[in-house]
């Protein structure tokens, strides 16, 4: 089984985040990298590559219970695991 890792973390989330898209993520990537950079940047960084609705949009759950949306990814990205899913 794949040791899970941030980056793993924060791949999942943006690809679960509602509105992102493969599009968006990809326009993501393009200006910052790696996961782990796109979460590491302040929401108005993101708004200069999306625009502010979207960003509102895929950050609200994020904002709202921290810790809650985390524990959802870690727990999806076990599941995952668990079925033989491996990404990243």
């Amino acid at each position: 089984m794949n040791h899970i890792t941030e980056e793993k973390i924060y791949a999942l989330a943006l690809y679960e985040a509602h509105g992102l898209g493969s599009a968006g993520l990809r326009k993501l990537l393009d200006a910052f990298g790696s996961p782990t950079e796109i979460m590491e940047q302040k929401e108005e960084e993101i708004e200069k590559v999306l625009g502010r609705k979207l960003v509102t949009n895929i950050f609200s759950k994020h904002r709202k219970n921290r810790d809650g949306f985390w524990q959802d990814c870690y727990n999806a990205y076990q599941k995952m695991e668990s079925e033989g899913i491996h990404f990243c």
